[in-house]
């Protein structure tokens, strides 16, 4: 019990949330969502170009 709170203590908070599943789930959908508007964007300009 002991050495696991000074795993704890000793792994930096950037590691824990790397490796938690929930929150590279959480990051992969926002940038998954940030293409999508920005592929979007570009659609739209290309569109009112051509227009």
């Amino acid at each position: 019990m002991i050495q696991k709170a000074l795993n704890k203590m000793r792994t930096p908070k950037i590691f824990r949330f790397v490796f938690n599943k929930k929150a590279v789930s959480t990051v992969i959908s926002a940038t998954i969502l940030t293409g999508v508007a920005i592929a979007s964007g570009f659609a739209v300009l290309a569109w009112a170009q051509m227009r």
